[in-house]
């Protein structure tokens, strides 16, 4: 086989795997996502909360998982996950329509997803000078034949919030920006708080200025959400509280 006809054949395996996986990604991703039942999903589980009581009622009359678990916790109800989440949604709380912003929401999914996407692929690839349109058909066909990541957009999960915000921060720390990068990951623990696994691991790594930096930005959103949303009426609080006291049972 020639260099010539090999190129050929290269080319055009990565054409068709290309166009399966945009494809696969428009009818299953896109498609999926926005046909499926909106009150169904991470979304729906924890919002709208709290402000809504206030702010626009209708939202929470719009969705009974949230109008049930905030009248059986306790009158003013509760929030899940972290504030950076609440802090992003608080716009869409003038809303009339739950269905509206929950379709808005999967907007900013998809667009997460795609910009971190990008910023790997920049990391992975381009910065390492190993483009080529052939690495590239594969690695989105890795991203966009992976059915976990399209049953994630269907319930609109929180996840690719921080999977995006993770993923910025270390695109930061590739252009030794330590400050930026920390800020990013302080957005994504406040997101969904398991990040905070990364700071010891960075600290061990003689990063501190992007650890100070993370620090810094969980505490300044951790004072703020007091006097905002109020810890002792996050869920995640509440459930922990209830584990010391012997009050949970089941963590299911």
């Amino acid at each position: 086989m020639t260099p010539s006809l090999y190129k050929k054949i290269t080319i055009g395996i990565s054409v068709l795997l290309l166009a399966y996986s945009l494809i696969h990604y428009g009818k299953t991703g896109v498609l999926f996502s926005f046909q499926r039942n909106f009150s169904v999903g991470d979304f729906a589980t924890c919002w709208p909360t709290y402000w809504a009581w206030k702010l626009n009622p209708q939202l929470i009359q719009q969705n009974p998982k949230i109008e049930r678990a905030m009248t059986q916790a306790n009158p003013y109800g509760t929030w899940q996950y972290g504030p950076v989440l609440h802090y992003l949604l608080f716009p869409l709380l003038f809303l009339k329509s739950f269905k509206l912003a929950s379709s808005l929401w999967l907007v900013l999914c998809h667009l997460f997803l795609l910009l971190s996407m990008y910023i790997w692929y920049q990391i992975l690839f381009i910065d390492k000078k190993l483009h080529s349109f052939s690495i590239l058909a594969i690695y989105i066909s890795l991203w966009f034949n992976f059915f976990p990541i399209y049953e994630g957009l269907g319930s609109r999960i929180v996840e690719v919030l921080e999977l995006f915000l993770l993923s910025f921060s270390f695109f930061a720390l590739t252009r030794k920006k330590g400050l930026s990068s920390g800020v990013l990951l302080g957005l994504a623990i406040m997101t969904k708080f398991l990040p905070i696994i990364f700071l010891p691991y960075f600290f061990i790594k003689k990063q501190f200025r992007l650890v100070i930096a993370g620090l810094l930005t969980v505490l300044l959103i951790g004072a703020s959400a007091e006097f905002t949303l109020g810890w002792k009426n996050n869920f995640t609080f509440q459930r922990m509280k209830g584990i010391g006291h012997g009050e949970l049972s089941n963590l299911s």
